[in-house]
């Protein structure tokens, strides 16, 4: 894959993104302290957390091998978005949520193995696609749900995909800025929809926090 960052030669490769990749790790440290008891909600800081330990790891070294890893780290937030719609349309119980959200991060990691290229993009629209038309369903069927938050995380992932076009295409770039690049912004903008995400399903949590 290719950034506007220029690559350096020391410990960080690409400081800029590989420190930006941090905010995840705040975020999700920040819901694990919001968070006052064990349950599914606890998937938005664990996968929020990796996220950011794998983006650092593939963005300070540059590798081929942490890069398979950064790739993966995007099907944490598809997945367990559809395995949270799978569950408010019926397809899951509680219990089966977290086991569910596990098969189908590693069904879509082999996947992107075996296609290998690019795939790891095409399957992570995908998803995400996948996962609009199950909220679309689920808009009808449950007419009662709160669209605040899910709409924040709408307009926040909308403008950091633009940054983050802007800076892979070098639109907007500057090779040797090593403080601020847009795939950093795209980092640290994306930080929040794991927040703005966690308070979308937050509504559900008096059926969610069963057993």
């Amino acid at each position: 894959m290719h950034f506007c960052e220029e690559l350096r030669c020391g410990l960080l490769v690409q400081p800029a993104n590989a420190i930006s990749s941090l905010a995840f790790v705040v975020v999700g440290l920040c819901l694990f302290r919001i968070i006052k008891r064990r349950s599914v909600f606890t998937l938005f800081p664990v996968s929020a957390v990796l996220v950011g330990i794998t983006s650092f790891l593939y963005h300070a070294s540059w590798t081929f091998f942490f890069q398979v890893f950064d790739v993966s780290s995007m099907f944490m937030l598809s997945c367990l978005l559809l395995t949270f719609n799978a569950w408010r349309l019926g397809l899951l119980t509680t219990r089966r949520l977290p086991w569910a959200y596990a098969a189908l991060l590693g069904a879509s990691i082999s996947a992107m193995l075996i296609l290998r290229g690019r795939s790891g993009e095409g399957l992570f629209a995908g998803e995400v696609i996948v996962y609009l038309l199950t909220e679309a369903i689920l808009f009808k069927k449950r007419p009662g749900t709160r669209y605040e938050f899910f709409l924040w995380t709408f307009a926040t992932f909308l403008i950091a995909f633009i940054i983050w076009n802007l800076d892979v295409h070098e639109i907007v770039c500057d090779p040797r800025n090593h403080f601020l690049q847009g795939h950093a912004v795209w980092h640290v903008l994306n930080s929040f929809c794991f927040y703005f995400l966690y308070r979308f399903y937050l509504q559900f949590g008096p059926e969610l926090e069963g057993p």
